[in-house]
């Protein structure tokens, strides 16, 4: 089995590639490294949006949030290989100078669950929120439901 960090890409990469017009991509590809600056750039995901403007995606499947170095690799990576924009995927918001840094250079973030799969996850980008929920037949089944849903600040409410 891939590591989740490995997992998590792979699911990002196949979700991104799903809704890839109502979130303005003309493609997506998966990992792949870009020359610019003198070097060479290992990029977790690459797209195109809907003008041909590249469009350079991290993915950070992290407890934490997401810091201020993270976002300027980000802006680096856009900055020398000459791309349009970028955007960091992952489970957990932006610290404030991330979020800062972000905003100043055309930088998104999709929030997609840590423990997503292609059956069962959330993604949500800017005011669009893709929730899909997997009902796994198991043995002993009941005729009860429990849903789980969080606030935004991560409280858990039960129904």
């Amino acid at each position: 089995m891939a590591a989740s960090w490995k997992k998590y890409e792979i699911v990002a990469t196949e979700l991104l590639r799903r809704f890839k017009d109502e979130l303005g991509f003309s493609e997506v590809n998966g990992k792949c490294v870009l020359k610019g600056g003198g070097t060479e750039w290992e990029i977790d995901i690459k797209a195109r949006d809907q003008d041909g403007g590249c469009v350079l995606i991290e993915c950070k499947r992290w407890k934490s949030r997401i810091c201020q170095g993270i976002v300027a690799e980000l802006y680096a990576k856009i900055t020398f290989t000459g791309a349009k924009s970028g955007i960091i995927i992952s489970p957990e918001p932006l610290q404030k100078g991330a979020k800062n840094l972000a905003n100043q250079n055309d930088i998104k973030h999709i929030t997609l669950s840590a423990d997503a799969d292609l059956c069962e996850y959330v993604l949500k980008y800017i005011h669009k929120n893709f929730i899909c929920v997997g009902l796994k037949s198991e043995s002993g089944l009941s005729d009860s439901l429990s849903i789980e849903l969080k606030d935004k600040h991560g409280n858990i409410k039960t129904k």
